[in-house]
């Protein structure tokens, strides 16, 4: 069985905009088991698994990967491996970022988050954009993932105009959605978008 890669982006030199830069992603497809030894990561990634099973291993501890899952990556060593009961499907995006995001690991975010769907639209529409000048919705993206873990919601804030390009986002899930149209939503002009 082939693995097929269904979509994916060029990787681009980080270029820091706001401490922000996007490394790389791709939705990838495969049909057999696959595993990758251990090897330094040196970017943040959002990993969302659509579907199939394997682990990720760092040292000290396993993560049981499966159907609907999504999480954020830390940088550090890691092991992967998928079996071969299923097809697995996913899609990443990886980036730099000059500041720890999370001291964890890997970070999760719970399908009953509500903001679990609008940061699969996030990711989605970077991987479409290729990532050119997708650092605000990288950083929308980090907002919403490490938001359901504060104690008091109310402590983070989102600009009203990120706001509503979120809620955008929500109701068009199904749409390929890019940073212009992004950006007309907002009321900001491309670059300003781009610049967040």
């Amino acid at each position: 069985m082939a693995e097929t890669v269904i979509l994916m982006s060029k990787t681009i030199m980080p270029q820091f905009n706001n401490s922000i830069a996007y490394v790389g992603g791709a939705h990838i497809r495969f049909e057999r088991s696959l595993y990758l030894p251990p090897r330094q990561v040196e970017n943040y990634r959002f990993l969302y698994v659509e579907s199939g099973s394997g682990e990720f291993i760092i040292p000290d501890d396993t993560l049981q990967l499966d159907d609907r899952m999504l999480l954020l990556l830390s940088p550090g060593v890691r092991e992967i491996r998928y079996d071969d009961r299923r097809a697995v499907s996913y899609t990443y995006i990886e980036f730099s970022v000059a500041r720890d995001l999370i001291t964890e690991p890997w970070l999760q975010v719970p399908e009953s988050s509500p903001h679990f769907q609008t940061l699969i639209g996030l990711l989605r529409s970077t991987l479409h954009e290729d990532g050119h000048g997708t650092e605000s919705v990288i950083r929308a993206a980090i907002d919403l993932a490490i938001r359901h873990t504060a104690p008091d919601p109310s402590t983070a804030t989102i600009d009203g105009r990120i706001r509503q390009v979120l809620d955008y986002i929500d109701r068009n899930l199904n749409h390929a959605l890019k940073v212009s149209e992004l950006a007309k939503i907002a009321g900001l002009s491309e670059p300003q978008f781009r610049q967040g």
